[in-house]
């Protein structure tokens, strides 16, 4: 007891600590599937961000070679008059600037300055108010400078340098463009001087980004050292720390750089994550509940295939059960018994036609219907066609077993022996004391009728003795004796008189007891299974004018009204068993009738001829209604002195109703009456598969 009461807390435990690992490892998928979704939304984030700088970038680009072209083109007229002066240099450099001015998204109006350099001194200036300051700037003094300066010579293309800090003052964007002269030697053109494009840098920015800005972070920087010093050109130097999108510029001989995260940085949290938390938590949880269900199922299972295999062993009767292929999945102890010779042979697994085999070898089966089944077809077709199958197996020891094969729904095939040895023992024995009592009633019968006939014979002889030929000649020659005739006369017939009437109670008493000796002699021959019935077309006005001059005087004897109303209807019947059924129903009718009537009706209704009889007696209650066709039995106990009887004659109608090929029903109510139905078919539905002869089997 103590080891069953300890093993459901191990399994209680080894299902909670089960399910906490479980729990773990949802948790943890969950937080990988959360991190997932975030690392999810963040690369869509990033490539949306990069989208739109890309945009911005094309902007800016596009804004620089189109002062990269308005420079080159300056160049260009400058190289086709070495010469130029101020003047010169102003219209040339405002004709281009206006040129520009004109193109969509155009960023001339942010040129702060453009200047020319001959000879690397700057000459020329436009506009030339408020820069004469930077006429006369040589390059050479200035190393910062002169390194772009040298790198434009060098390449012969645009160079841009941000972030320079300007003569007049501030700072910008500056476009260096060498200027070269044609001459003869074309391989090395005499370098006229450098012309640089200042613009406005801190303008140029505002106007591109001043929407995005609101959006994103932005930071331009140049070259790869976004921390050095003088690198950032725009926005804020923190953007490089939170793995901005970085964009290139396509600028010659430039290396700039555009980063950019959403305003504020990249966020923490994917959209709805509350959300997806919550449902990851239901998931979890709804998967913690399955899971804990089906182990819970699990462990019920197991419960019940325990108890199961416990209920099968316990079982006082063979039990064997095979699935839808024939192989053996179960079976308990008893089985074994009663199969000990085979008993090596079962175990689970084995196949049904195999085990039978071996059963046929060993001579464990006597049965022709167990023979049949062995060399028939294949399991389980011969099961299915013999479903729900009962027979009786002898074994060779002496036991007989009641053999059930029943094919359940999914095809497994369930086997039930029962030993009905003892029971077959016993039903031998009462079979033969049946016997035994049947020949005793019939004997008994037999042998009380004949003495019970002569008397009755006798009795009826001498119910009118005055009348006999011997008592007339007596009397006359008592008469002639005699001198007082009248007084002798009187005291003859008062003796005759006397004997009349003995002798009728005699002969009521016989033929009430040659009736209950009828009826056991009838109920001998139902059980015996020797009365038969013979059917043929009848008048049922003929049967019933029969019974009707029978019972009527005993209804009237008891002051009860007799009413009949018969139609003239053809019956199939054994017109003396009908009428036996019918006095028998009529007999019970005037016996518990104290007043009132009774009534024989009959009708056609449907395929059947009804004779109903109807009473006002004292009724039977729904307890006594189920009971009343059952033999030897009285409803009242108490009235069986008043109401004699055997108790067999509505036991013996019924039988005999039935044996015609139809049906006997009451209706009752206690006080009110009872009304007893015989219900047989028509002639006229009389065909040639109708038997005419019928047993009547108890």
């Amino acid at each position: 007891m103590e080891r069953l009461s300890y093993m459901p807390r191990v399994r209680a435990v080894s299902t909670i600590a089960a399910l906490a690992l479980a729990a773990c490892l949802l948790l943890v998928a969950a937080i990988g599937f959360n991190r997932l979704i975030y690392r999810n939304y963040l690369q869509e984030l990033h490539l949306s961000v990069t989208l739109e700088m890309v945009e911005l970038r094309e902007d800016l680009e596009k804004s620089v070679f189109e002062q990269v072209l308005a420079l080159q083109h300056l160049t260009t007229l400058i190289s086709e008059d070495p010469d130029i002066d101020q003047e010169g240099f102003s219209n040339a450099t405002a004709h281009v600037l206006d040129a520009t001015s004109h193109t969509r998204d155009s960023v001339s109006d942010l040129v702060l300055i453009v200047a020319g350099a001959p000879d690397l001194v700057v000459r020329y200036a436009h506009p030339l108010d408020g820069n004469q300051e930077v006429l006369g700037f040589d390059y050479r003094e200035h190393p910062e400078r002169m390194q772009s300066v040298q790198q434009a010579i060098d390449t012969g293309i645009s160079i841009l340098q941000g972030a320079v800090d300007l003569v007049i003052g501030g700072q910008g964007m500056v476009i260096r463009q060498p200027v070269f002269i044609d001459t003869d030697d074309t391989e090395n053109p005499e370098l006229w001087g450098i012309v640089s494009l200042v613009l406005d840098q801190d303008a140029l920015f505002d106007r591109l980004f001043s929407e995005a800005d609101a959006e994103y972070d932005i930071a331009i920087a140049t070259g790869k050292n976004f921390a050095a010093e003088g690198a950032l050109l725009f926005g804020n130097p923190n953007v490089f720390q939170r793995s901005p999108a970085i964009l290139e510029f396509d600028f010659p001989a430039g290396n700039w750089i555009l980063a950019a995260t959403t305003d504020g940085g990249w966020p923490k949290y994917a959209p709805h994550h509350l959300r997806n938390w919550l449902i990851s938590g239901v998931i979890i949880i709804l998967i913690l509940f399955a899971l804990g269900r089906i182990m819970i199922l699990s462990e019920r299972r197991r419960i019940t295939e325990r108890r199961f295999e416990n209920a099968i062993q316990a079982m006082d009767s063979g039990f064997s059960m095979y699935d839808s292929e024939g192989r053996l999945i179960a079976y308990n102890r008893k089985y074994l018994e009663f199969y000990d010779t085979l008993a090596p042979f079962i175990r689970r697994g084995i196949h049904y036609r195999d085990l039978l085999q071996i059963a046929r070898t060993k001579g464990q089966l006597t049965t022709d219907a167990d023979r049949e089944t062995v060399d028939g077809p294949a399991f389980p077709e011969e099961i299915t066609a013999d479903a729900n199958r009962e027979t009786e197996q002898q074994l060779p020891n002496g036991r007989r077993l009641r053999a059930t094969d029943h094919v359940t729904d999914s095809g497994d095939l369930v086997c039930l022996r029962v030993d009905i040895t003892e029971l077959k023992h016993a039903k031998e024995q009462a079979e033969a004391a049946n016997r035994a009592k049947t020949e005793f009633l019939n004997i008994l019968s037999h042998e009380l009728r004949t003495p019970l006939t002569v008397i009755l014979g006798i009795s009826r002889i001498y119910e009118n003795v005055a009348r006999l030929d011997a008592s007339r000649k007596l009397m006359d020659e008592a008469f002639k004796q005699s001198p007082d005739l009248p007084r002798i006369r009187q005291r003859i017939s008062d003796l005759f008189e006397n004997i009349e009437k003995n002798l009728g109670i005699q002969s009521r008493s016989c033929n009430h007891l040659m009736f209950l000796i009828n009826e056991m002699l009838d109920f001998a021959k139902i059980e015996a299974g020797t009365m038969s019935v013979h059917l043929s077309p009848c008048n049922a006005r003929n049967i019933v004018a029969t019974v009707e001059e029978q019972m009527r005087p005993e209804a009237e004897r008891k002051g009860l009204t007799f009413e009949v109303d018969c139609d003239d209807e053809m019956v199939l019947a054994d017109k003396v068993r009908t009428r036996q059924i019918l006095l028998n129903l009529l007999g019970n009718a005037v016996k518990f009738t104290d007043k009132g009537k009774i009534s024989v009706t009959v009708r056609r209704v449907g395929r059947h001829v009804q004779f109903a009889v109807q009473d006002t007696g004292i009724g039977m209650s729904p307890e006594g209604l189920e009971k009343v066709f059952l033999p030897f039995l009285q409803l009242d106990s108490t009235d069986t002195r008043a109401r004699s009887g055997t108790g067999l004659g509505l036991a013996i109608s019924l039988e005999l109703a039935n044996a015609q090929g139809g049906k006997l029903s009451v209706e009752s109510k206690p006080g009110v009456g009872s009304t007893f139905v015989l219900s047989l078919k028509g002639a006229e539905f009389f065909t040639q598969d109708d038997p005419v002869e019928t047993a009547v089997a108890g």
